[in-house]
Order: C-alpha cells, then structure tokens, then sequence
C-alpha cells in the first residue's frame, strides 16, 4: 500500500472522551485569505485553453474533529490562490460580493466541544466535474492545533504548507457559547436523521435516545465522535396514538460523513480487488480492537455503520457507540444483516460475534454479493445455521480463502479471532504488508477518494422480528409478474430496403404542394415597417401584428436577431424584427406563397418563433410536414442541426423532429443533406421509443450509430464564475442509448436490430426517465444488463448475454458537474445481481 498525506500530525491534541455539555458548542470562525508559492506538480500547469485554466484552481478541504468542508478559491492563480466565495461548503447559501472583482474573507464556520486539530489540506483540479479528489493534484497541507481558551483576537497570520511549498494566510476567530443552552430551534431538518446547525452550516447525524442513559465519547480515527448533544420532548415509540406519552430525551449528532456507505461504493464497482479489501478490513479491524478492548462492545458491526470520509478512509458510526457497554446485553445494537450462529441463537457469548461479520464483509468486497445471500431474509437465516460445509469460490486467492473460512467458523470458541482478539486477526498472512501504527495514523492512501453522497442506508438480511408473509417493497418491479416481450416478426423482413426520396423525385410529387392562396407580402417604400398581407384578387389587406419577442430567440451565433437591423432597412426595406412578423403570421396562416417570398429577400431562418412553442420556421414546417417548404429553408441556409425549444421542452433538431412526425419523405430528403452522428443516434432513439423498425433500419442504413460518445450529452449544469446554476440543459430524455431504449419498452425486435448492427451489450446510461405507470424504474443510472433484469425481460438478457454482456463490469461513470448518480436500495440491487448471476449459470457463459 502507499503512503498519503492524510495522516494526523504528532502534535495534535489528545482528545478527550467526554461527553459534550448541553450547553452551545464555541464557534471557530477559519478565514481563508489567499496561498503564496504553492507548487504544481508536473500534469497542471497552466493551459492554453482559458476555459481551463479556470476550472483547475487550487482549493482546500478543511477538516476539524471529523467535520469536513470544502472551499473553492476564486481568484489569483495557482500558485497564489485567493479564496472569496464559501459556496463550496456543503449547504451553505450562496453570499454574494456587492463589489464585483474585490476578493472579500471567505469564512468556514466549526462547532468546537474540545480541542482539536485544524488541518487545511490544498488540492488542484477541478471542483466541478465531481466532488471527488480522485486524481486531483496535492498541494501540501497546512496544520494549526486549536484550543478555543487561547485564541485572541481575530488578526491573519502565515502557516506553512507541509508536504508541499509555500504558506497560507487565515484568520481564526472563537465564539465561546457555553452560557446558551443548544435547543432544537438550533437546527433545521436536512436528509432523514440528519440536523443541520444554523449558526455554523454544519450538518449531523442525529439519533435520539432516553435521557436517563449515561453517554461517554469516542476517540478514535476511524470512529465519528459524539460532537454535540441536546434535550428535548420526544414521542420515542413513534406511535400514531396521539395519547402516547412524551419523554424527556437526549439528541446526540455526530459530524455526517461525507464520502457515503463504503458499501454503496462496493456496489458502484460491483466488487473491491484484493489490496482494496485489505484496506478496508484493516481500518474496520482497528476500530474494532478499540471497541473491544477499550470500550467492551460486541457485536455491534453492520454494513450501515461503515462509510467513509471525503479522503477514503473508514469512519465507523452509531449512536449506540457511545453508551457504556454491559456484558452480555447486545439488545441495544440490533441484529446485524448476517448474524453468526451466537446471535442468531441467542447464546448471550458475542465476543466473537464480531468477527463473524468481518468475514461476511471481506466475502462481499472479494465477490459482490454476501456469502448467504437469499431474497428471502428467513432462508439466510437457515443458511446460517445450516451444518452444511460453507463454500468459498476457489478464485479467490489462498490468503483471502483461509481468512474468510476462519472467520466464518461457526463455533464460536473456533473462530479466528476468539482467543487472542484483534491481535490474532491482524497476524494472518491475509495483512501482511500493513503496519498497524502507520494504518492508525491513517498514513496509507485509500484505494480511492469518494465524491459526496446521499447517506440513506437500508439493510438486507435477517430480520429481529421475522415475519412469515414478507411485503413485497412498494414500487418493487422485480416482484411484479413478468412483462410480456413483443413478438414481432424478425427474420422475414431484415432485408427490406427503405431508401431516400430522391430529389428529384421529391420535386416531382411535391410540385403542387406549394399554397398559392392569392396572398402576397406588401410593404409602403416610404414606411417600410408597415408590412401587411394583400390577396391578388379581392385586395382584401391583413395588418401583421408584432410578436412577443423573448430574450432567448436568437441565432445559431447567439446574436439577437430579432431585435437587429440590416442593409435592407438603410436601403427602405423592412426591418429583420418585422420580416420575422411576417413569417410567423404567415406560416400560421398558411401562405406558403409569402413564406418563399419572405425567404427570397433574405432572412436568417435560425431563430426561434411562435412565442411560447419558441420553434424554428424549419421544426415548424417539418411538424406540418411541408416538403416544399423544408427544401426550400434548407436551401436558403436554415441550418439542419438547429435546436428548438429550450431545455426542459427539448424536441431536437431536424431530423429528430421529423422522426416525430413519422413523415418518411422529409426524412429521407433530410438524410441526404447529411445530418451529424448525433442527430442520427438521437433521431434513432426517436424511431425506437415509437417501435418504428422501419424507420430505424432506414436511419441504420444511412449510418447512424447506436451509442452516443461522452462528450455528446451536455453537462447538468454550468456552475458559471460563482458556482450557480438554475436549471438543468442536460436533456435527460435525449441521450438516453437506443439500446436501452428498446430494453426500457420490451421491443425483443428491436433490440435484436440494434444488436446487429454494433450496439453495445454493456452499454451505460444516466438519467433514465422512470415513467412505467405508477412504479419507477430503480436502475435510472447502471447498465442495460441490469435495466433489462429490473424489467424481467429474459429473453432480452440472454440476447445480451449472447452479445457478449459482462454483469460482473463496474457502474458507468459520468463526471461532471451537477450529476449524482441515482442509489439503489442494497435489497434491489443485490436482488438483481443473484438474478443475473443464475441466469448466467445458467446459460453456461
């Protein structure tokens, strides 16, 4: 393993493990002003590319007693950061600078119960494209220990960075609150059993216990400490009797950690490798020896108690960590996903209980899915107490074999484990390589640093209370009956040929098309924004009225252009503003013989019309299938890859629209004007979504590809200079794979086109759209394999299987700004993968 910089320094404080007074915690104010002589590694220099240049900024992570937050700088350079916005803190409202270009203080705030470490931690890279520091460049570290009685009055002083060059100047300021009392009003309810403080923007881990239990602290560090603590009047029973008695309670948080369930992470990457694993059992065998030997709690672990911290470490959490433990009680802890046989028996002698569970987890890090795994939770129970030999798959290498077989011994005094503790775990062969000081100084580097994420955490497994007709989970599609496929046809018209309409041809059938209704454009030489409609015959005059005119109807190069002038209103003809009257007024009426008119004097056909439907005059004509009128805008420079509508109301460019219309001939005319690749994938997707096989094998044929390249889909968001954005121009629905597409409504025809002609069995995706009637599709990021299994489509996944699908691939990743990858409850996602995983056993693949 290598060695990382997120080590703690020798000189840091030895923290207390006393319980935190109900009084208001101090308020440490830290004050970042600006870095000097930092060095950038070789990879970061500065770029030609100033678009760049401004995404890979230095910025700090502060880290204070467990609490973590994030601070991007704004202005300077690389070398010498200023920092002047805390729109990188975690729910901090966004403050913005009155005085545009003057750098301000930018403060973090931390609740302070003891003393502690402040450590600021310099990274470079982009804090955009994901909140993750993986692969991002270290910059050094800069360490001040903070004891709140000897803080003075606020003035900047200079730290130096270690690991690295350089200093950094910060203020510090204390607020000492020890004589308010801490109170609900304090808080505001964040994520579920999460506060988030008011005063310091801090948010916690919350759990409420009766106020009549004594409480002692933790110090540890891969343990999350007892931060803050406060009284209130709660109905602990959570009754719906109205009636019920409340009691006087105790609230304990605890800093929420931020890079999520180690778990959830597993299930990202489907399985951890060998040098991962041991990392990982090593940090929680350390916290396990502390819990132990120190604080004698058993039988404690479970899969939601493991998360980790923004630098990858191992952070165990729990409220019942901080109450004096009582030999031989474990009724306060519940009962672990996979319990061992003690447990499960009820033999009241759990010492060894907990290494049990460390075998069950190096299993599901090794593999992907735990050892007893069942969909029904009283079968793992079985499993368990089953005196059938456990089977370990021989792929495993030999160490990671004979730990696990050791750890999961079912007699209790056998285990590895029982007789000598920790001790005797950490000398098996499996560790060998880590040295236990340097792993306590979190001194290793972690396989790999997380971005944030959504810390909801429900396990699966054996139930406390079993029940004998479990409840199918609401919104549950793979407990629902299975789909039927469709059964279209195949094989007997692979071969049909759908070819273009010709030009020629096209002219030839549309000649006549043309609506020459008697209508005519006229406008006064000496008053030239007077335009009005003449009829040839009965002189009859229509006025044209102004249109509403949007701040987004502008051109392909961004200039507004009905707001413009041009040569023709110097020379005494109409303005663009009035010309773009008249060709709305006319394409709503239908003077297609003005339309041609209007197009002959010149006007730029790259703007958007119709007020609220903000549609081109070429999506229009296409949604109204003229022909006539479509070749004619392209042939007078309308643009075949102009989008219409703005983003949420994307439709696409041309030749999606026209897929729309199910309207072959300006399809096949618009082929040949040669689309780009993604306005042919996108309008194949369009063909698929409304079962069209013939339109998707003509677009096929005319070279369209069945995947998207990464660059393609436009990120969620642009954060801008200050870091906000209100809205979304990813276009969720647009960039979904055809693939998945035919997968997401059951169209084997379809998915067998695709598969012939190049899809990508392990296609990914994002964001899929979750429209199946009243349920939701679970799978709205993951792979076509999976999306396939969630729908109980089974003829689809052995197509897939056939076309070479691998279900053991790591989850798609999509890093860039605003994009969080949707979780998947543990019971659905492994539910899902045991189902794929007996389908391939059984395909013999």
């Amino acid at each position: 393993m290598t060695k990382t910089q997120h080590g703690y320094s020798a000189n840091e404080p030895q923290l207390e493990e006393t319980l935190p007074s109900l009084s208001r915690p101090g308020i440490l104010t830290v004050i970042l002003h600006e870095g000097a002589g930092l060095s950038v590694p070789n990879g970061f220099e500065e770029s030609p590319d100033e678009e760049r240049n401004k995404r890979n900024i230095p910025y700090a992570i502060l880290t204070f007693d467990k609490s973590q937050k994030k601070a991007n700088s704004r202005w300077g350079n690389r070398q010498n950061p200023i920092w002047d916005s805390d729109t990188g803190v975690l729910y901090r409202p966004l403050h913005w600078n009155a005085d545009f270009g003057v750098p301000r203080k930018s403060s973090w705030n931390f609740d302070v119960c003891r003393p502690a470490e402040l450590a600021i931690y310099l990274y470079l890279g982009d804090p955009y494209t994901s909140s993750s520091i993986q692969g991002h460049a270290f910059l050094g570290v800069a360490r001040i220990v903070i004891d709140p009685s000897q803080i003075a009055a606020a003035s900047s002083q200079w730290i130096d960075v270690q690991d690295g060059t350089g200093q950094l100047r910060i203020s510090l300021e204390y607020e000492d609150m020890k004589d308010r009392t801490l109170e609900r009003a304090d808080f505001q309810v964040d994520y579920i059993m999460e506060l988030l403080n008011i005063h310091t923007w801090q948010l916690y881990t919350t759990r409420t216990i009766p106020m009549v239990q004594r409480l002692q602290n933790v110090n540890h560090p891969f343990i999350a400490p007892l931060t803050l603590t406060f009284q209130s009047q709660e109905n602990l029973d959570r009754t719906t009797d109205a009636d019920f008695p409340v009691e006087e309670c105790l609230n304990l948080l605890s800093p929420a950690i931020d890079g999520g369930h180690l778990f959830y992470h597993l299930q990202r990457q489907q399985r951890f490798n060998l040098e991962s694993a041991q990392f990982y059992a090593a940090e929680i065998l350390c916290a396990l020896e502390y819990l132990h030997e120190t604080r004698g709690i058993y039988s404690w672990l479970k899969p939601r108690h493991v998360l980790l911290d923004c630098f990858g470490h191992v952070v165990l959490f729990g409220s019942s960590l901080y109450k004096p433990a009582v030999d031989g009680d474990r009724s306060s802890y519940g009962i672990p996903e996979y319990p061992s046989p003690e447990v499960l028996l009820n033999n009241r002698h759990f010492k060894a209980a907990d290494w049990w569970t460390l075998g069950i987890f190096l299993y599901e890090m090794l593999t992907g899915l735990p050892l007893f795994f069942d969909e029904n939770p009283e079968e793992i129970r079985l499993r368990i107490l089953s005196t059938e030999p456990i089977q370990i798959s021989e792929a495993l290498p030999q160490n990671a074999r004979d730990i696990i077989m050791r750890l999961l011994e079912r007699e209790p005094d056998l285990r590895l484990g029982a007789k000598g503790g920790a001790s005797e775990v950490r000398e098996h062969p499996f560790f060998a390589g880590i040295d236990r000081s340097e792993l306590f100084q979190r001194n290793y580097e972690p396989p790999f640093k997380p971005k944030f994420t959504f810390r909801h955490f429900e396990q699966h497994g054996v139930q406390e209370y079993p029940q004998k007709d479990l409840p199918k989970e609401k919104g549950d599609t793979l407990c629902k009956d299975l789909e039927p496929e469709s059964n279209l046809a195949f094989d007997n018209d692979d071969n049909a040929v759908l070819t273009p309409v010709s030009s020629q041809e096209g002219s030839d059938q549309e000649a006549d098309d043309e609506n020459d209704d008697g209508w005519e454009l006229v406008w006064e030489e000496g008053a030239p924004g007077e335009l009005y409609f003449r009829h040839r015959t009965t002189g009859e005059e229509k006025f044209i009225l102004a249109r509403r005119v949007r701040p987004s109807q502008k051109n392909k190069n961004n200039v507004d252009a009905t707001n413009a002038t041009d040569a023709e209103l110097r020379n005494g003809g109409p303005s663009t503003s009035r010309k773009l009257d008249a060709l709305e007024a006319a394409l709503k009426a239908g003077h297609d013989r003005i339309v041609s008119q209007l197009i002959s004097y010149g006007i730029d056909l790259n703007v958007r019309l119709f007020d609220s439907e903000l549609e081109s005059p070429l999506g229009w004509s296409i949604d109204h299938k003229k022909l006539h009128l479509v070749r004619l805008m392209l042939d007078n420079g309308a643009d075949i890859g102009f989008l219409d509508r703005e983003f949420e109301r994307q439709d696409g460019p041309a030749l999606t629209r026209a897929v729309a219309a199910r309207d072959r001939k300006i399809i096949g005319f618009l082929l040949q004007r040669g689309p780009s690749r993604v306005d042919l994938t996108r309008a194949l997707g369009r063909a698929v979504d409304q079962r069209d096989r013939g339109l998707a094998q003509l677009l096929l044929a005319n070279g369209a590809r069945c995947e998207f390249e990464d660059e393609d889909r436009p990120s969620p968001l642009d954060p801008g200079p200050y870091g906000g954005c209100y809205y979304s121009i990813s276009l969720d629905g647009e960039f979904i794979p055809p693939l998945v597409r035919a997968v997401k409504i059951g169209d084997v025809s379809l998915v067998r086109l695709l598969l012939r002609n190049g899809a990508n069995a392990n296609i990914g995706y994002h964001d899929l759209i979750h429209d199946l009637g009243p349920e939701h599709i679970k799978f709205r990021c993951g792979r076509v394999i999976q999306l396939a299994m969630e729908l109980k489509r089974y003829e689809t996944i052995k197509l897939l299987l056939a076309a070479g699908a691998d279900i053991s691939l790591a989850q798609p990743v999509w890093c860039v700004p605003g994009h969080t990858c949707q979780e998947v409850t543990r019971v659905f996602y492994q539910t899902t993968m045991s189902r794929l995983r007996k389908i391939v056993e059984s395909e013999n693949i």
